[in-house]
């Protein structure tokens, strides 16, 4: 399934929309919030309003500044006035239905523009999901919310102080976050934009709240298969060596990343094509990605090299299980049989080459093992 968002920007007479379309598409199905960076002028804010536009259900918008505070997140005070029989009582609450908390799309206009303590409002509700106002637990109906800004996210936290810097990349850590701009000015991307206009879009059809639940179900459903698992956590480790550390959180949210691309390209399993995403989450060092292909090799190296060991483990386990069924009834002559097959395995599990440093432990606790079982075998065999 997709919902098409290219086609419906470029219809809106936008250009270079694939890279927008899909991430946007990604945090609907992800449930992950985005945000967009870049220079102005490349039409962030066009864009995200006329992907609002195709969405059902109820949507808002808040324009960020270094005003905005926590109570406009939580969607500004009003003022509410009780008569009563000596008088009349006027008291402030927030207006919640103006809130993310109750909007299915919402969008912050220069977001990063907020200070801190607005900000910290917002990444509350969007790890809980719910918030406390005018005393009651509000739970959040948010389907999709985006956010804006002109300036790259990741260049505020050298100029915050350390207490502010760590909560700050922890709010960050929450988006999917992309850059957009045009990385080229050329007669041709000037051309493009001469050529576009607004064409009626024949899919009139609006993306419906139960479209987007619906997507997020079969995401679910999306399997990583075993050669994908293996090079994510190897990527994760390494990441984490080169100074980037993915928290538990990221790695999880990164898999929801990964069924959600799987997903809008109609597979039921996810593949290593799928590690694309980590594009669009700056928490893991991006220069793995360049190195993929060395990763793809090593990851086969390993898989071959545990397979190896697997069905060495299987006939060493098998022959030992023969061995004590000899043992039973002393049977000599094969009892020394056995004992040169142990020893045969030995040294061929010697063999086994590039065996990567993580398998080198359980290449030597087997061989331990099978010289273990000889020498107990052997044992046991009387003189003869």
């Amino acid at each position: 399934m997709t919902f098409n968002l290219s086609s419906v920007l470029s219809a809106a007479g936008f250009i270079n929309t694939s890279i927008f379309a899909n991430s946007m598409e990604l945090a609907l199905v992800s449930g992950i919030p985005i945000m967009y960076y870049g220079k102005g002028g490349y039409g962030k804010t066009e864009m995200i309003k006329a992907v609002f536009d195709h969405i059902d259900g109820s949507s808002a918008m808040l324009e960020c500044d270094p005003e905005t505070t926590a109570s406009l997140i939580k969607g500004g005070a009003i003022a509410r006035t009780t008569k009563t029989d000596k008088e009349d009582i006027t008291l402030a609450y927030y207006n919640v239905g103006a809130s993310i908390l109750r909007n299915h799309s919402f969008f912050y206009e220069e977001m990063l523009d907020a200070n801190f303590q607005a900000l910290s409002v917002l990444k509350a509700i969007i790890t809980n999901k719910q918030l406390t106002l005018n005393g009651e637990v509000v739970d959040s109906i948010n389907k999709l919310l985006v956010a804006a800004t002109n300036v790259n996210p990741y260049d505020r936290i050298d100029q915050l102080p350390p207490s502010e810097a760590n909560s700050y990349d922890a709010f960050l850590q929450r988006f999917i976050i992309v850059r957009h701009e045009w990385d080229t000015h050329d007669n041709s991307d000037y051309n493009r934009l001469l050529r576009a206009s607004v064409v009626e879009n024949k899919d009139t059809s609006k993306i419906t709240i139960a479209q987007i639940d619906e997507s997020r179900s079969y995401r679910e459903e999306v399997k990583l298969d075993k050669e994908l698992q293996g090079i994510l956590c190897s990527l994760a480790e390494k990441s984490g060596n080169e100074g980037r550390i993915i928290s538990p959180r990221m790695f999880k949210w990164t898999i929801k990343m990964i069924k959600s691309q799987a997903y809008l390209s109609d597979k039921s399993t996810a593949t290593i094509e799928q590690l694309n995403v980590l594009n669009y989450l700056p928490s893991w060092d991006q220069s793995l990605l360049s190195n993929l292909e060395e990763e793809i090799q090593q990851q086969k190296i390993y898989n071959e090299a545990k397979s190896s060991l697997d069905t060495f483990k299987d006939n060493f386990d098998r022959a030992v299980k023969k061995i004590e069924e000899h043992k039973k009834k002393l049977d000599i002559e094969k009892l020394l049989a056995a004992i040169n097959v142990l020893q045969l395995m030995e040294g061929e599990i010697n063999k086994v080459n590039n065996i990567p440093n993580s398998l080198i432990s359980k290449r030597n606790d087997l061989i331990n093992k099978v010289v273990s079982c000889a020498k107990e075998t052997m044992s046991e065999i009387p003189a003869l």
